[in-house]
């Protein structure tokens, strides 16, 4: 346990020591090019409440369906959404002072001016905007909370009437989830292109979500176990988290091509905007390997069985999709502002220095109840999982 806790305090320290140098880079960027520290910082928190809301739809799916094969690690997804006050708080800040250099919609010198944005008035404007992503966190929070307070409850009294009562919850949850992330997504993301339109979108953002939240889930899992603070893993558990894993990936790659052919079988003028914005000057690349790391490079390495079963091989995939993810993000927000695309340390390290306020509460978080729900009646199935 001394050497469990010795390797914690080094790690923290690193993590502390990534999380400064983000701050100070997006002070000195903040300085230098308001709009670019601004978006870096839009992408890293939208990032990193993307992993946390994950963690809760994971577990809600889970009640909801009684599935029990993932309960012997539910407490990781449960930890992640420790991020999501954190989250709303750096999403406040950023409403009070980056909104103006983000959406030209809050500027009133622009509305005045275009008529395009003075009919999308009563849905885009500051206070209405505030409502939303209040209404929005506040759902989340609440309930990924409820669900944890029962998880925890009933390692106390083996009261089954805390699955009934998450089931319950779960369900309305995900109704909640389902409405509240179509206006997130809408207004955090499609927004910053205010005369840009897309009814998959959200969909698609919320593909993004459940594949980096998978990947998140799956290394955070295999850490905790090779750090002695997770017990009954196996190579069973490992396998179905790569399979899930596959299928997040299939499923993001569906969207990405569904929406890109929306030009072609809808013959929307907006969609070709949209495109033609990304595929111009060096962003054709980049374009091009948004879909090779986040669908075609996992599911080749995934795809025999032995690779699935691996921590290691599990492990360089879910870190070749976390970054996939971010590369997916900064081709929504960057190119929807007109900036250039550059690729600088702002890019890297400001997103980075996220990393500690998610990893440093999720641990914290984990580490405050039993590894393992030692009451749950799906436990034994759980333990005893067989692919």
């Amino acid at each position: 346990m001394a050497g469990l806790n010795g390797q914690y305090a080094r790690h923290r320290q690193i993590l502390l020591g990534v999380g400064a140098l983000g701050l100070t880079t997006f002070v000195a960027t903040l300085a230098l090019s308001p709009q670019r520290a601004w978006s870096n910082l839009l992408l890293g928190n939208f990032y990193f409440v993307s992993l946390a809301l994950f963690g809760a739809v994971f577990v809600a799916l889970n009640y909801v369906f009684s599935s029990g094969w993932g309960v012997v690690f539910r407490r990781v997804p449960e930890a992640m959404s420790a991020y999501l006050p954190l989250g709303a708080a750096v999403m406040l800040v950023l409403f009070l002072f980056g909104l103006s250099a983000l959406y030209v919609w809050s500027r009133p010198e622009a509305v005045a001016s275009n008529p395009y944005l003075q009919q999308k008035a009563v849905y885009l404007n500051a206070p209405f905007f505030f409502v939303r992503a209040a209404l929005a966190f506040a759902v989340w929070i609440a309930f990924s909370r409820l669900l944890r307070r029962h998880s925890v409850q009933q390692d106390v009294d083996g009261d089954l009437a805390h699955t009934r009562k998450n089931q319950k919850l779960s369900a309305a949850f995900l109704v909640l989830v389902g409405l509240t992330f179509i206006f997130f997504s809408f207004d955090w993301i499609m927004s910053l292109e205010p005369k840009w339109y897309s009814t998959i979108f959200p969909v698609y953002v919320f593909s993004g979500l459940f594949l980096g939240g998978t990947a998140a889930m799956t290394m955070l899992v295999i850490q905790f176990q090779e750090k002695g603070l997770l017990s009954g893993i196996t190579s069973h558990h490992r396998h179905e988290l790569g399979r899930v894993l596959c299928a997040a990936s299939t499923f993001w790659a569906y969207i990405w091509f569904s929406q890109y052919m929306l030009i072609y079988y809808t013959n929307i003028p907006e969609e070709a905007i949209y495109f033609a914005n990304r595929l111009t000057g060096g962003g054709r690349l980049l374009f091009l390997l948004n879909p090779v790391l986040n669908w075609f490079v996992p599911l080749v390495i995934l795809i025999p069985a032995r690779a699935r079963r691996s921590s290691g091989w599990l492990l360089r995939v879910c870190g070749i999709v976390l970054i996939a993810r971010w590369l997916d993000l900064y081709l929504m927000i960057v190119p929807a502002l007109g900036s250039p695309l550059q690729l600088g340390l702002p890019e890297v390290l400001i997103p980075l220095g996220f990393l500690p306020l998610f990893v440093l509460p999720v641990i914290a978080s984990f580490r405050r109840a039993a590894p393992l729900p030692r009451r749950d009646p799906y436990l034994v199935e759980s333990a005893h999982l067989h692919v």
